[in-house]
């Protein structure tokens, strides 16, 4: 079987470091930001005096009646994540920087490894929203130490891997420049 055949993809590929994913990750954000705007918008109408619906406060604090705001927009990052990888191997923000998630074999992502890839990225963030919503402190603390420690273990792995990466099989390789 070719290269060709098997769904390899081209050589030469050089991993992303750590700065060229946390810019597509902002640009994702950007593509992701009317959810923030339908679910934030009402309560910013609170704050100029406009009656709020359901009576709760804008925080920028995933507490109290807030918290269910900052589980949807997370789930929504999820889904708009798995759907773009699912499908293209890439969301909007690398496709902007040529960016690519392939197996760490450097054949092609398929589906379930796309699935399993962002299901490990996101579940600490959705911890964390309810941990900190339910005010879970010792947990939200554990959580997002490892979180960050998934995310900035990217500057020193010798594949540019996080923890996410490593657990389902990826990497995140730059293409063309």
């Amino acid at each position: 079987m070719s290269a060709a055949d098997d769904g390899a993809s081209l050589v030469p590929m050089v991993t992303a470091g750590f700065l060229r994913r946390f810019v597509a990750a902002a640009l994702d954000t950007v593509v992701i930001a009317p959810v923030y705007v339908v679910l934030f918008v009402p309560a910013v109408g609170r704050v100029l005096g406009v009656p709020f619906p359901d009576g709760s406060v804008l925080s920028s604090e995933p507490t109290g009646a807030n918290w269910w705001r900052y589980l949807i927009a997370d789930l929504a990052i999820v889904a708009y994540s798995m759907a773009m990888l699912a499908y293209r191997s890439r969301t909007l923000g690398m496709m902007a920087l040529r960016l690519w998630v392939i197996r760490s074999d450097g054949r092609r992502l398929e589906r379930r490894r796309a699935v399993l890839r962002t299901a490990v990225y996101a579940t600490p963030f959705l911890i964390n929203v309810c941990a900190f919503g339910a005010r879970l402190w010792l947990l939200y603390g554990v959580v997002e130490l490892l979180l960050w420690l998934g995310l900035l273990w990217i500057i020193v792995d010798p594949e540019n891997q996080g923890f996410h990466d490593k657990i389902a099989g990826t990497l995140v390789v730059a293409r063309g420049r």
